[in-house]
């Protein structure tokens, strides 16, 4: 019987992981999955909170907790304008995301039928761009 067992990691393979396992978490619910397609549909302009609560009908408060968790996880990051914050999405975080996706799980991806030019895209990003997510890039 072949073993299940997942290979033994060393402390910064094991923080890299926590990194990315935070942005995916933080994208699993609902509203906040919202709110990040909603910034990545604004690309570089970004939106004020004011702008995204009227758009996906939170209220303030709720949006406020969820905009939090986002920047946490690296996946948003914020810019105080006066009274107002803007809030973008940090695309570098993604690539991490997707890299150690396609580097890890690579077994189990190549059952998955994905578009030749994605994979091939996806393959050609700066390898240390996608094996250590860095604090300097803006990520969490």
């Amino acid at each position: 019987m072949k073993s299940s067992k997942a290979p033994s990691i060393g402390a910064s393979d094991h923080a890299r992981q926590e990194e990315i396992l935070q942005m995916i978490s933080a994208l699993g619910q609902h509203t906040r999955l919202e709110v990040f397609r909603l910034l990545a549909s604004e690309g570089d302009t970004g939106m004020v909170a004011g702008q995204i609560a009227k758009v996906i009908g939170a209220p303030h408060n709720t949006l406020s907790t969820h905009l939090a968790i986002l920047q946490r996880a690296g996946l948003i990051s914020s810019t105080r304008q006066g009274r107002n914050i803007t809030y973008n999405v940090v695309p570098d975080c993604l690539k991490d995301v997707i890299g150690f996706l396609l580097s890890e799980c690579s077994q189990s991806l190549q059952q998955i039928s994905l578009p030749d030019d994605l994979l091939a895209q996806l393959r050609n990003q700066d390898e240390t761009a996608v094996q250590t997510p860095s604090k300097d890039k803006d990520c969490a």
